[in-house]
């Protein structure tokens, strides 16, 4: 898990480098803006919800596996024989 958001990090780093690179030049050489920043707010927030939503999905899912196996289990040592049990 470390090694995955070391790597992530990097990445990130790496593009932000050239934003803060830019970001220190005269303002003439900044290229134009293709989309409206509005926009890059709006996909962040949809991507982090989506992200989200399929996480806490995994979990309720796992969550409901565990119950029903715990479930399976109870139940299947109260249908055991109780003279088995005994011998």
């Amino acid at each position: 898990m470390r090694t995955a958001v070391y790597s992530i990090l990097a990445i990130l780093m790496t593009y932000c480098q050239s934003i803060l690179a830019a970001v220190g030049e005269s303002p003439k050489y900044a290229p134009p803006p293709l989309v409206s920043i509005v926009w890059v707010w709006v996909f962040v927030a949809v991507f982090v919800g989506i992200c989200m939503w399929f996480g806490i999905a995994l979990w309720r899912a796992e969550k409901n596996d565990r119950a029903q196996t715990s479930a399976a289990a109870t139940a299947q040592h109260l249908t055991q024989d109780p003279q088995q049990d005994a011998s």
